[in-house]
């Protein structure tokens, strides 16, 4: 994460178990009410937002 940067986020869509797993791996967790609808072609998608926040120091 660059410097003054406090935190980093991404959207997974749900029931993308491989992402979601991938990402909490790597230090993501849900942000509490992050949860978001929308159309795309015809089918509904709902997303879940992943947060990581940087530790005191250099995350690597």
């Amino acid at each position: 994460m660059a410097e003054g940067y406090k935190s980093v986020s991404l959207w997974v869509i749900v029931g993308n178990e491989r992402t979601a797993r991938f990402y909490e791996s790597a230090g993501f967790v849900v942000e509490a009410q992050s949860h978001r609808s929308f159309e795309l072609g015809g089918t509904a998608v709902e997303e879940l937002r992943y947060v990581r926040y940087r530790l005191t120091g250099r995350c690597r």
